[in-house]
């Protein structure tokens, strides 16, 4: 057995409020566009709601945000198998 070990308690709200007042100064010290590339393959809900997420956390620091699905009946590819490197690449440099 190891020694005893001690928990911290941390305050997530105030962490995560730290770090996206931080990511918001960086984005815009760059003073270039700042891009997210999500790929959503297939239906699965949990997946999609993770996705929307992202969409609004992206949206309040002022990242540009782009969802391309595959394999849904909204998707162009319409193949999950289609998911290829370059498929994928090509689909996200539009």
């Amino acid at each position: 057995m190891s020694a005893a070990m001690s928990a911290t308690i941390i305050d997530g709200k105030a962490l995560s409020a730290t770090v996206r007042e931080k990511l918001v100064a960086r984005i815009k010290a760059s003073g270039r566009p700042v891009r997210l590339d999500a790929v959503l393959v297939g239906n699965d809900r949990s997946a999609a709601i993770y996705a929307e997420n992202q969409a609004k956390t992206c949206a309040a620091i002022g990242i540009d945000y782009r969802l391309h699905r595959l394999g849904t009946a909204r998707a162009t590819t319409t193949s999950p198998d289609a998911c290829s490197f370059s498929t994928t690449k090509t689909m996200c440099a539009r």
